[in-house]
């Protein structure tokens, strides 16, 4: 075996440990020489031999180059950069014999531990799950096999068909023998009872009574008996016995029992007959037989008595080739439902029901389901009976299958076992989960009650049974061999596949049995106390285990057993667990048979995080503290690999009570391996009193460990300050930077926490705080720290550079930790006393909170100084301080204090030190929440301050309180930041104003700042004049020039948007000049772009021609632009003023013989065709025509038109004129 021990003597060989030191230490560890017991043997000259060369030649040693250890070693090599990051602290672990840099390692007397730099590295896949062996147990009765032997009992003949009661089984032969055994126990055959009649023939089917005192026994001839298994052994007691119960030439398929003296009989024509068995009158046996149902309404193939156990439902379940019938029992044989059967015809209907039996509080729920099968489709569906007595029978989901069905049961109340036959014809038993339904997906299914929950099941066990059992079938009595084959066709085809005689489940049995040609088969489920004993016997401890450990925490439950034998076992199993915690750490000890040394390694990994969770989950501290790890203690490599394991199960907190030799050596081992987190969050989750207090402080002291630091001063000396007044200290030495790092910020993060939990009371991080009286005093103390006029420690260590910072300043400092908190983070601190306001230690004392709050705005409120350090901070702290107070005055936590309210308001605004507009305008919301909370602040002297600037929230405020809207749009007006709300102001203004006067005042404002406002957004300005103030452009109808030409402009454009043909909405005669100022505007102000002013222009007066033809003037001013730059807007107004021939003549003169436009040619074109007689009258199309023929080269047009075919001008206008002519 390759343990730890041997591997003791490979890691003193290895290349990794030059120094002697290191070797020396690891061979002398515990101080025992039993270690090397094994390796150490007397040579023949008596000399001692260290090493056993033999035992190291066959370990597999991972050999390495002098390339690939200088290459490994400069992996750990770190550059500057690198040791700056880590502050000075390598954070890989020493190496063997190296000094290690932890002060609280050095001088304390403990076993060397060895570090995991070599070892803890190995990966290892920690084991979460285990393999079981199959659920399905396929087990031989061997005592009943033995007896039924063809091979040692000729006289049987074959075996045929099967019967199981409650405490007997019966099996029938080809013979006529009727053997009847004890189902349980020693399994004797209690009876061998034969008809006596060789006619009889075989035995095709059997029954026992409900109470068990009967059988009946059919053959394939049509015979039947009724023997009496009350009877004396050997003694053939037959109730009745008659070979013309049925119709003749026809033999029984089927026999079941309803009552105790009523058998229903099918025989292979599918007709069913009821028998009832005589009381013995007149001492006479003898019984009636009556037909229920016949075979020529559809051949029943299979049978089924479904009956509950208070028997409140007896249901009689028929199936024939196409339908399953559901007569009541009670209601003499009625009809209560019709099922389809689907799936091919081929394969035989099967049918089998359940009950469920759910233990609710106050009763017993009893649930029964029938499923109905064939081929490859199951369904499932739900017998519910109302109160009235009638029953339903609901769907409850479809099971699809792979592979053909040749019988199906319920094993248990979750599971199928079917008899499948595969392409190869090979017969398997194949175990199905029944899918199941969380809450949610049923209610979805409910919602939607048209769609039928269907599922494609696959097998999770398959179990070949083709050689190993060898089924019987049932097709020699099916076929009808014995009586001359007289059946149907349908029943010939479907025969070769029907068992249901020897795969057999009694109603109340979670076990099956097979019969088989020589032998009886039983198949069950295993059990829980089976698979354990199944996993000990090929010792497999660790998976024992782990199967142990997840019955006691409730993951596993025997579902073939009541929840009294779970809960026995559950017991049994929880006392099973010490005895295998033992077994699987003396496998563990004794490493494994072969291998390398990370093999090794993982290997312990693996168990050891077995063990401990094994312990962990079932409380067994004490097997893991006394008996594991005192074990495990004795070898270095154990136990490394043991401290590395346990640090889960100390991070999750689930150890009760460790030992502190335990928790000494873990804390060690963290130290020793540098992992340093995984140290802090170690020592708040174990109890402070085992542990090594001097070690754990020394550590936190010199790693700055924050939360450590304060567990252990808070758990084992109920010291709350001494934590604080520390990390006040390590705060004031960077607080002064620039940048933190993240360090930085992370310890000055936790202070803030650590305040927060002692103001209010808690203990921290979580938790209740272990004494009342701390719960009062913790708090208290931790306010006095806070507003402590000086502190213990020297302010001028925070700066790198003491000589740059005043004396004086120093001397006359104040409040320094209240300073350091602001200097930190003030948003942050002051976030913690708001959550805190509310606090006993505030809310019992209402003077406490008050005069943190004074202190705060005394702050604030100093006088500039150029030696102020602070000045900067001091900016800053005004906004964040106006906002704090609003959160306090709205929790009602402190009184008003108008003069200082008032002094923070003038001191903040009058500095103007805002470092951006953002910040300036989260200031001034501030301040508005503030003068709102506390109205008597006087508003003149903070309007004083805020108008010059403008402070816009400010001022609007205070103006909106006093009702000055002038003002207030003013002061809209005047914002840097956001101008444009002055837009939705006038809005509300004119919805909320209801006064005349109020409304006038702001019309005369819209009207002085009409040109303001349309520098500002002249769209917004015209929508609010047109919709709200139209009388101003009335107004300015004799001088529209005193209106903005954007203004007027967008006007026309929303009126145009409206389809309004006016601007006021007056006459059109009105609003001429208006138009007549926006064209000549319009004209004079187009810079660029001629060539588009003119379809501009001509686009404008389409729509606003009555404005614009009203009068002479816009036509004079187009007629008067040179080189014709607006010849066709020119040419509209001629016409709309009446000038037809006029506006022919200039429209040819100046847009075609002058600027041959083609938009002009177009333009006459369409004249030609609006006004036909003037055109005639004139006639403009020949003189086109001919102007064009003049000025254009034949051939240069004919090239052109080769080049491009588009028409040219000639080409539209013969077209045209062909046109005319048609």
């Amino acid at each position: 075996m390759f343990s730890s021990t041997d591997q003791q003597h490979l890691i003193s060989s290895s290349s990794i440990c030059p120094e002697d030191s290191a070797i020396k230490s690891i061979l002398t560890t515990n101080g025992s020489t039993d270690d090397l017991s094994s390796t150490t043997n007397d040579d023949d000259n008596g000399s001692i031999r260290w090493l056993d060369f033999d035992l190291i030649d066959r370990i597999s040693i991972q050999t390495q180059t002098l390339e690939e250890i200088m290459n490994e070693k400069n992996e750990f090599l770190l550059d500057e950069e690198s040791e700056e990051l880590f502050g000075g602290l390598s954070p890989f672990p020493p190496a063997y014999g190296a000094e290690t840099t932890c002060s609280s390692v050095a001088g304390v007397n403990m076993p060397k531990i060895l570090p995991m730099g070599r070892y803890g590295s190995v990966p290892a896949e920690l084991p979460k799950s285990y393999k079981l062996d199959s659920p399905l147990v396929l087990k031989r009765e061997d005592t009943i096999s033995q007896q039924i032997n063809t091979k040692t009992q000729p006289k049987y003949g074959h075996l045929t068909s099967l019967c199981i009661g409650k405490r007997l089984l019966s099996i029938g032969t080809s013979q006529g023998f009727c053997l009847i055994f004890e189902k349980e126990g020693s399994q004797k055959l209690l009876h061998s009872v034969q008809s006596g009649d060789s006619s009889f023939g075989s035995i095709s089917c059997m029954d026992f009574s409900v109470d068990q005192t009967r059988l009946a026994v059919g053959f394939s001839t049509g015979a039947l008996f009724i023997f009496d298994t009350n009877a004396k052994r050997n003694t053939n007691k037959f109730i009745f016995k008659s070979n013309d119960v049925v119709q003749p030439g026809r033999g029984l398929i089927h026999l079941k029992y309803i009552t105790s003296n009523v058998l229903l009989i099918v025989d292979n024509g599918g007709n069913v007959y009821e028998f009832h068995e005589k009381r013995r009158l007149n001492r006479r046996k003898d019984g009636n037989v009556r037909c229920i149902f016949t075979g020529c309404k559809g051949e029943v193939l299979n049978i089924s008595f479904v009956h509950s156990s208070d028997n409140s439902v007896e249901l009689l379940v028929l199936a024939t080739f196409h339908q399953v019938f559901l007569l009541s029992v009670k209601r003499r044989s009625a009809a209560v439902g019709q099922l389809k059967l689907h799936g091919s015809s081929l394969s035989p209907p099967l049918i089998d029901w359940r009950e469920r039996v759910q233990a609710l509080s106050h009763a017993r729920a009893f649930s029964l389901r029938l499923c109905i099968a064939r081929d490859n489709e199951a369904r499932l569906y739900q017998v519910r009976q109302r109160v009235g007595g009638d029953l339903l029978f609901p769907i409850l989901q479809i099971l699809k299958f792979s592979t053909p069905l040749i019988n199906l049961k319920w094993i248990d109340d979750w599971s199928f076992l079917a008899i499948c036959t595969t392409e190869n014809n090979i017969e398997q038993l194949q175990l199905i989960d029944i899918p199941q339904f969380s809450s949610g997906e049923r209610k979805n299914l409910q919602n939607q009650k048209s769609t039928i929950p269907t599922f494609s099941v696959n097998p999770f066990v398959v179990l070949d049974i083709s050689e190993s059992v060898k089924l019987v079938y049932n097709s020699v009595d099916f076929k009808g061999l014995a009586t001359g084959c007289n059946v149907s066709k349908a029943m010939l085809a479907v025969a070769d596949s029907i068992c249901y005689h020897t795969y057999i489940r009694h109603p109340e049995d979670n076990y099956l049995y097979l019969l088989g040609a020589d032998a009886l088969f039983r198949v069950q489920l295993i059990e829980l106390n089976e698979q354990l004993d199944s996993l000990i016997e090929r010792s497999d401890f660790c998976s024992a285990l782990m199967f142990v450990v997840d019955i006691c925490c409730g993951k596993l439950a025997d579902r073939n057993t009541t929840t009294i034998k779970t809960a026995n076992f559950r017991a049994n199993a929880f006392r099973k667990i010490p005895e295998l915690v033992s077994q699987l750490l003396e496998q563990t000890m004794d490493g494994i048979d072969s291998g390398h040394i990370d093999e090794l390694i993982v290997y312990y990994k693996q168990n050891f995080h077995v063990l401990i969770r094994a312990c962990v989950s079932t409380s067994h501290f004490n097997l893991l503290y006394e008996t594991i790890y005192s074990r495990v203690q004795k070898d270095t490599l154990c136990r490394s690999t043991f401290l590395e394991m346990l640090e889960e199960f100390v991070l999750e907190n689930v150890l009760f009570q460790p030992p502190p030799s335990l928790v000494n050596d873990y804390l060690n081992y963290l130290l020793c391996e540098g992992q340093i987190p995984q140290f802090e969050q170690s020592v708040i989750r174990l109890p402070v009193e085992s542990m090594d207090l001097h070690q754990v402080m020394s550590a936190c002291k010199e790693h700055q460990l924050f939360d450590a630091t304060c567990y252990v001063f808070n758990n084992a000396m109920k010291d709350y300050i001494t934590p604080l007044n520390e990390q006040f200290e390590l705060l004031s030495r960077f607080v002064h930077k620039q940048v933190l790092s993240d360090h930085e910020i992370v310890q000055g993060n936790k202070l803030l926490l650590y305040l927060s939990c002692c103001l209010v009371g808690r203990a921290y991080p979580h938790g209740d705080l272990p004494d009342e009286n701390l719960a009062l005093t913790v708090p208290l103390e931790t306010y006095k720290f806070i507003v402590q006029l000086r502190s213990s420690f020297s302010t001028s260590s925070r700066s790198s550079s003491p000589q740059n910072i005043s004396p004086k300043f120093n001397e006359l400092q104040s409040f320094p930790h209240l300073n350091i908190l602001l200097k930190f983070d003030a948003l942050q601190f002051f976030n913690v006393i708001s959550t805190c306001a509310d606090a006993p230690v505030f809310a019992k004392c209402e003077g406490r909170l008050k005069r943190l709050v004074d202190m705060l705005i005394s702050k604030c409120v100093e006088e500039d100084d150029v030696e102020n350090e602070d000045i900067d901070l001091i900016n800053e702290l005004g906004p964040l301080l106006i906002t704090f107070i609003n959160g306090l005055l709205q929790k009602g936590a402190i009184p008003k204090d108008i003069y200082l309210f008032t002094k923070l308001i003038e001191r903040v605004f009058l500095r103007r030190a805002f470092p951006s507009l953002r910040v300036q305008k989260v200031a001034e919301q501030s301040a508005v929440e503030l003068l709102r909370l506390v109205p008597e602040i006087d508003l003149d002297k903070v309007l004083e301050i805020a108008q010059p600037v403008p402070y816009i929230h400010v001022c609007a405020y205070i103006f909106t309180m006093r009702r000055e809207y002038f003002k207030l749009l003013e002061c809209f007006l005047a914002d840097p930041l956001e101008p444009l709300n002055v837009f939705p102001t006038m809005v509300d203004l004119l919805n909320s104003l209801r006064e005349a006067e109020q409304q006038e005042s702001l019309r005369q404002f819209v009207r002085q700042k009409l040109e303001r406002l349309c520098l500002l957004d002249s769209l917004k300005t015209a929508e609010f004049v047109l919709s709200n103030f139209p009388e101003l452009l009335i107004e300015c109808r004799s001088t529209p020039k005193k209106l903005p030409l954007s203004f007027l402009n967008n006007c026309f454009r929303i009126r145009r948007e409206q389809n309004f043909k006016t601007l006021t909405g007056g006459e059109e005669e009105l609003d001429e000049l208006f138009f007549d100022y926006y064209f000549e505007q319009t004209i004079k102000q187009q810079k660029t772009e001629l060539d588009l002013l003119d379809s501009k222009l001509v686009d404008e007066l389409r729509y606003w021609l009555p404005l614009g033809s009203f009068s002479d003037f816009c036509l004079n001013i187009s007629m008067k632009q040179p080189k014709g730059l607006l010849v066709e807007c020119s040419t509209l107004l001629l016409l709309s003023r009446g000038h037809i021939s006029r506006a022919f003549e200039h429209l040819f003169n100046e847009g075609i013989l002058n600027k041959c436009s083609q938009s002009c040619v177009n333009f006459l074109l369409e004249l030609t065709a609006t006004y036909p007689t003037e055109a005639q009258d004139g006639d403009w199309l020949h003189k086109l025509f001919k102007h064009l023929l003049n000025t254009l080269q034949i051939k240069s047009v004919m090239d052109k038109q080769e080049k491009d075919p588009s028409p040219t001008c000639s080409d539209q206008i013969l077209h045209y004129n062909v046109f005319l002519t048609q």
